[in-house]
């Protein structure tokens, strides 16, 4: 529908407009004549507009022709084609202005979506690993890179390949130039190709990569375009070469190693979700996307988290990546990998929710086993400790049952005599209750430490008794061997916030290599002391040895690393050690300036809140 409209040339107001002219912008007819076009134009465009008109009026040209917003009788607007031709007399003089008007609003509408359609397809390529590339070849020129990629693997951006159109072969190393030069030819020939070769980055560093091309025709059969990836597979070339022998493996290279991609339109609550989706979704391929059935899917224990993380998401915090598990309709629970954002764009201001997924079980699977295995080392490391002091544990129990055993045998003889001694039974009775309660504290320290810790709940506990049940494994063989076994004052009332068994591990561990490294020693002497820094704890274990040398300050946290003796120790205490204190959000550290060997535990007297 066109409208037309007779302009005055001086004051550029509407003379006369036919009912087209006058419907498109909400008026009548009779309405709109007198009004000024320049009123009627949006007022970012009316300098733009006058310019224009302005040419026309003034003879520099006959016809313009301008695409403008221009405001409706109700307050909006519309986006129209104004073409303004001035109309002579018959001497040839201008005598007014035609104007041609046009609703293109629908145009502009499907031009938005064009623009939202690419920007959600230049981010979700952004989140791909592999550099993606597009070459116009009716304009024989680079059109498109994916910036994050090709900066990640180059260290080059994506504009300087796009203005310099040599760079493409100038990065390529030298050696393998005619390689690449070759994959244009097969291009034309076969319509795809792939090959690796090297590439030089900015400052000479070589990098391997593989690359695979392919063109695409237009309706007339000619190459419109020519497209491709290049992936880096410096670190394992082999396997990825392997990638070229199927495009189904390449595929699912490009979409960045089995990631799923997703769209939601938060107006509409329509969604999109790629086949590799639906293919970790257990779903075939046709199943239509519906975020009611997906969170359906989502396990019981972790559908609030998840419903917590998506209300973040779509309110535009950046929480980075989440897992959680589903269930598939064939009752398969997988782990999932997360990452999403609002993208908005336009006239859109409710945007749309883009994201990827990746299958992590197997992965999960993997750390759940170096957790075991983890676990089996604290163990192992913990029982090497008990192993160290049981000589002495040994004597300690067998020093009170001599003695039970010694009472009890007055008890006995005393009734063979039958005589009835009260005060001696009951001092006999005493002494035997007090030793066996020493047998019992020995024997429940043991078999606290004994069990696994790494799962119990922190626990506020003094930190006096944690230090008095870990001496009393030690007492005995430090006694044993002639090592002064020294404890600072504690503060009866100083509390910690801890996993008491694991804590006490920890002293545990320091004082067997206390012991191992003095024995020998003419000056033999270990202390413990405790330190109160305000928020904070200072633990240390003191020996008299002469400390360790800088060289072996750096190696001997790494597990399975140790300085004693062939058969002694398994090399896991201090590693063991240093995770536990690390878990406790502490530290464990050296400290070579007493003279004197000196481990030092700084931890914090209360855990953080979750």
């Amino acid at each position: 529908m066109l409208g037309l409209a007779q302009l005055d040339l001086q004051s550029r107001c509407i003379v006369w407009a036919n009912s087209a002219f006058a419907s498109i912008l909400g008026y009548t007819p009779s309405e709109i004549a007198g009004m000024s076009v320049l009123d009627l134009t949006h007022p970012e465009e009316r300098p733009l507009t006058q310019a224009r008109l302005t040419e026309v009026r003034q003879g520099q040209m006959t016809t313009a022709s301008v695409e403008r917003r221009y405001r409706r009788k109700d307050g909006t607007y519309v986006w129209v084609n104004l073409t303004a031709t001035i109309v002579r007399d018959n001497e040839g003089a201008p005598a007014h202005l035609l104007g041609v008007m046009q609703d293109i609003s629908e145009r502009k509408r499907q031009e938005l979506e064009v623009r939202q359609s690419e920007s959600r397809l230049h981010t979700i390529l952004d989140t791909v690993q592999d550099v993606v590339w597009s070459f116009s070849a009716t304009e024989y020129r680079l059109i498109y890179m994916n910036s994050s990629a090709t900066e990640r693997l180059y260290h080059r951006s994506a504009q300087e390949f796009l203005t310099n159109p040599d760079l493409w072969m100038e990065v390529v190393h030298p050696d393998d130039r005619d390689i690449v030069a070759r994959i244009w030819e097969r291009l034309a020939l076969f319509g795809t190709t792939e090959d690796n070769y090297r590439i030089l980055r900015p400052h000479g560093e070589v990098r391997w990569v593989h690359a695979r091309a392919w063109m695409t025709k237009g309706p007339d059969g000619n190459p419109i375009r020519f497209e491709g990836v290049v992936r880096d597979v410096h670190e394992n070339k082999a396997a990825e070469i392997a990638l070229r022998e199927s495009e189904t493996k390449l595929r699912l290279a490009m979409e960045a190693g089995k990631v799923g991609m997703w769209e939601l339109n938060l107006a509409t609550n329509e969604g999109i979700w790629s086949k590799v989706l639906k293919d970790i979704l257990g779903l075939p391929e046709n199943f239509p996307p519906a975020p009611g059935e997906f969170l359906k899917m989502i396990h019981p224990d972790d559908l609030q988290k998840v419903s917590i993380d998506s209300q973040k998401i779509r309110d535009g915090e950046q929480i980075g990546q989440t897992s959680f598990r589903i269930v598939r309709p064939d009752g398969a629970i997988r782990w999932l990998q997360h990452i999403g954002k609002v993208v908005r764009v336009g006239d859109n201001e409710s945007g749309n929710l883009i994201g990827a997924m990746v299958d992590i079980t197997e992965a999960k699977a993997i750390q759940q086993t170096i957790e075991a295995q983890k676990a089996k080392m604290i163990a192992a490391s913990k029982m090497s400790a008990l192993g160290e002091m049981a000589g002495g544990l040994a004597h300690e129990i067998n020093n009170p049952i001599a003695i039970i055993h010694g009472n009890a045998a007055m008890l006995k003889n005393l009734a063979s005599q039958r005589k009835v001694a009260f005060d001696e039974i009951s001092k006999t009775a005493e002494i035997i209750e007090t030793t066996a309660e020493r047998i019992s504290k020995i024997t429940r320290s043991l078999r606290s430490f004994a069990r696994e810790a790494d799962r119990d709940p922190f626990e506020e506990i003094f930190m006096k008794s944690v230090v008095d049940e870990t001496a009393e494994f030690c007492r005995e063989r430090f006694r044993g061997h002639g090592i002064e076994f020294l404890i600072g004052e504690i503060d009866p009332d100083l509390k910690i916030e801890c996993r008491p068994v694991q804590l006490s591990q920890v002293l545990l561990n320091l004082l067997n290599n206390a012991h191992d490294a003095v024995e020998k020693l003419k000056d033999r002497w270990i202390r413990i002391s405790i330190a109160d820094l305000g928020e904070r704890l200072e633990i240390s274990v003191e020996d008299s040895g002469s400390g360790i040398s800088g060289d072996l300050g750096d190696r001997i946290f790494q597990p399975f690393f140790t300085t004693k003796e062939v058969g002694k120790g398994t090399g896991l205490g201090l590693s063991v050690a240093k995770g536990i204190v690390e878990s406790h959000r502490g530290q464990l550290s050296i400290d070579s300036s007493k003279g004197h060997t000196r481990f030092v535990v700084n931890v914090p007297k209360r855990q953080p809140k979750k």
